[in-house]
């Protein structure tokens, strides 16, 4: 990309995130899917593609029906696409609100911004109803009120790539299921 050329739009970094979430979840062939969401303010981002498409498949065909009339035109004026888009991302939304299939895990570090930040993530976890089900503490986090705390061991450096966070994952949870909720 030029300095002449735009960016994506406002948005687009989470829809195409979410978009490809989905279409993992659907290839069905993993036992878990981890993501990273990065800070609080992306991961809000990410979590609110499934309602944004709602609102706008709302607003934009209000029956079922209209749906269904509208489709073949849109396919053929080549924004199929859009429509298997705002698709997915209903379905990721309904993924995301299954408590079954579905568990978010935050990472709280030291310092009263990350207490803050975890704070308000895990308030908008609860209105967008995606369960959370265990606080991951770094050494000097302060205490948060939420899901249960699994206090992470002070690694000798940075974990990276998987052997490292195998190690810090089989250190965690010690002789529990990671997967289970």
């Amino acid at each position: 990309m030029s300095a002449g050329e735009p960016g994506p739009g406002p948005g687009l970094d989470a829809l195409a995130g979410a978009l490809a979430l989905q279409r993992a979840l659907a290839a069905g062939d993993h036992a878990a899917i981890v993501v990273d969401a990065g800070p609080p303010d992306a991961a809000l981002d990410l979590l609110g593609v499934p309602d944004a498409a709602r609102w706008w498949l709302a607003r934009a065909v209000p029956q079922t029906s209209r749906l269904a009339a509208a489709a073949p035109p849109l396919a053929g004026a080549g924004l199929g696409g859009l429509r298997a888009a705002v698709r997915d991302a209903i379905a990721l939304g309904d993924r995301l609100h299954d408590p079954e299939r579905t568990s978010a895990r935050v990472t709280i570090g030291p310092g009263a911004l990350s207490t803050r930040r975890v704070q308000r993530l895990l308030t908008a976890l609860a209105l967008h109803a995606v369960p959370a089900d265990a606080l991951l503490a770094r050494p000097g986090a302060a205490p948060v009120a939420g899901p249960r705390r699994l206090e992470l061991p002070e690694p000798p450096a940075e974990p990276v790539g998987p052997e490292a966070l195998a190690t810090l994952g089989a250190g965690l949870f010690a002789g529990t299921d990671p997967l289970a909720v």
